[in-house]
């Protein structure tokens, strides 16, 4: 009988383990999409620290394509502002004749695991009542994958003039985990004026070392 009941216990740790191991490496995100318009004069806010804004030391690389883009420069996407000071006009983004994307390569030599990504953020609108619309596909990759997956597609047209914010979050916190690259591709004539990304460095699995522990001396006290 005590046998039949040790070996049960090693079952359900084991058990235990398989499922947090999972846990570990996979989460299952439920993207939550929030829409805001603003007044026909108004932009949204946005940050100036987050994953993949430029100067920050988790910004590893960031690349455009194609290299044409008819109004601003791509580098106003991650530079911290919706605009230029005292020029509400200046500060979008836009490509009048060609699809285009921006890709943020992130500092994996600091944070080998990647990133947890918490929220990502899309500023967008023409002051002056003009184009407002974002639609944009996100593709990501985790370390150590060699393609890019997509998260999904994201479309928010008010239908009125208006500074947008297309923001994405997730039911449980974390829309992924382990990244280390993103992908943002718009169409033709869409402008956009910043990208955020927040998140956080992807924790070493301390937590589940620590279970794994606890349980094997749970077990040896009952020998």
């Amino acid at each position: 009988m005590p046998f039949t009941k040790e070996k049960n216990m090693r079952k359900q740790w084991l058990g235990m383990m398989v499922v947090l191991c999972g846990l570990a490496g996979t989460v299952s995100a439920t993207v939550v999409q929030t829409n805001i318009l603003l007044g026909e004069y108004e932009l949204a806010g946005c940050l100036s620290d987050d994953l993949v804004n430029d100067g920050t030391t988790t910004l590893a690389q960031e690349s455009y394509a194609p290299g044409w883009i008819e109004e601003g420069s791509p580098s106003m996407l991650n530079d911290g502002k919706v605009c230029e000071p005292d020029d509400y006009w200046n500060g979008d983004v836009c490509s009048w004749n060609a699809d285009w994307m921006t890709q943020y390569t992130l500092n994996t030599t600091t944070n080998t695991l990647g990133y947890d990504i918490q929220t990502i953020d899309i500023i967008g609108g023409q002051l002056n009542g003009g184009i407002n619309r974002i639609e944009c596909t996100i593709d990501y990759k985790r370390v150590g994958d060699t393609e890019f997956s997509t998260l999904g597609y994201f479309s928010y047209n008010p239908g009125t003039g208006g500074g947008t914010k297309l923001s994405l979050s997730d039911d449980q916190g974390m829309i992924l985990s382990g990244v280390s690259e993103l992908k943002f591709s718009f169409g033709v004539g869409y402008v956009i004026r910043e990208i955020d990304v927040v998140g956080t460095a992807t924790p070493e699995p301390a937590t589940l070392s620590l279970l794994v522990i606890g349980g094997l001396l749970v077990l040896r006290r009952k020998r």
